[in-house]
């Protein structure tokens, strides 16, 4: 899928990107921010809203801001978020999951934001996802990785697809505040007062008509890289070919590359590859011991230990 882009409109604007985490996410939010300092383009500015709940602080942005041309500015999300939705406590997701709802609120003056989540690396330069030629409420790549449109249907709500993943997505702000947001809020909770996929669920619904599907280059999903071709729609091969070959974004959206678990996302080491540039550069060995034990062809796992499993349990 091709998109225009509008470079011309945004080139003198900065690239307004907004990120939540709270304290325990923050070295994966560090990761996310580093990557797209390191990837930025000559002459790029960066302005970062940072959505919490009060556990953040400058201090701990001052050496991932020293890695480029941008200014951050944390909001307290977690009071916010209350005065405009009614929620619900769900432990399966924390409240957090719904912040990136309060954008239209919050970026009064701004035409548009890109979202990302911090489970991301960005792997190029922001400017052509920013200046991308947006004539719809949101942009975002689709995602068939878990049958969101049978799910939905299940629970009587038929919408029309494909559905998009709320992981890396751009909000035409401008287009959003004129349709009376605070209101559609409202209705789609009604219609869906408890969702599976929060805030996601909410947006693909609230935004139906008003999806503008994107590259999957810009959220190259781990379900991208299965064999089953049905969990590419609506993509041709060919574009998924494209992304797995080189994702400009990389969506860690099954196992993530932190946890010392085998990861078969191919380019998962490149988090902790980016993650030498933050505060955590002292976990990096934790990451090349993985990548040396779990993950290489020549891996003492691979080699020595999954035969000896094998043998033992009379797998083949």
């Amino acid at each position: 899928m091709a998109e225009e882009f509008t470079l011309n409109m945004l080139m003198d604007t900065p690239i307004k990107v907004c990120l939540a985490a709270d304290r325990k996410y923050l070295r994966h939010l560090l990761v996310t921010m580093s990557s797209i300092l390191l990837h930025a383009a000559e002459k790029e500015r960066f302005e970062f809203l940072i959505l919490s709940d009060g556990s953040l602080r400058d201090a701990h942005f001052s050496k991932v801001g020293g890695l480029g041309d941008c200014e951050i500015q944390i909001v307290r999300a977690d009071q916010m978020i209350h005065e405009h939705m009614d929620l619900v406590c769900n432990p399966q997701w924390p409240f957090s999951v719904y912040y990136r709802l309060l954008l239209p609120f919050l970026c009064s003056g701004d035409e548009r934001i890109i979202y990302l989540d911090c489970d991301i690396i960005v792997r190029s330069s922001l400017a052509p996802l920013w200046n991308i030629s947006l004539e719809e409420s949101v942009a975002g790549v689709a995602d068939a990785g878990f049958d969101h449109l049978r799910r939905l249907g299940e629970k009587g709500i038929e919408i029309a697809g494909p559905y998009i993943n709320s992981g890396v997505m751009v909000w035409n702000l401008e287009r959003i505040r004129s349709m009376n947001y605070s209101a559609q809020l409202k209705k789609v909770k009604k219609r869906l007062p408890n969702p599976d996929f929060p805030d996601q669920d909410w947006i693909n619904i609230m935004f139906e008509t008003e999806k503008q599907i994107l590259s999957p280059v810009w959220n190259c999903m781990s379900h991208l890289f299965s064999p089953e071709a049905d969990l590419f729609a609506p993509y041709t091969e060919e574009e998924v070919s494209i992304s797995r070959g080189n994702p400009r974004i990389c969506h860690f959206t099954n196992i993530k590359p932190w946890t010392m678990t085998y990861n078969e996302h191919p380019y998962w080491f490149e988090y902790w590859e980016v993650l030498r540039s933050t505060p955590y550069a002292w976990l990096y060995p934790k990451g090349r011991a993985k990548k040396i034990l779990f993950s290489s062809e020549d891996s003492f796992f691979l080699k020595k230990v999954r035969p000896v499993v094998k043998r033992l349990t009379g797998r083949a």
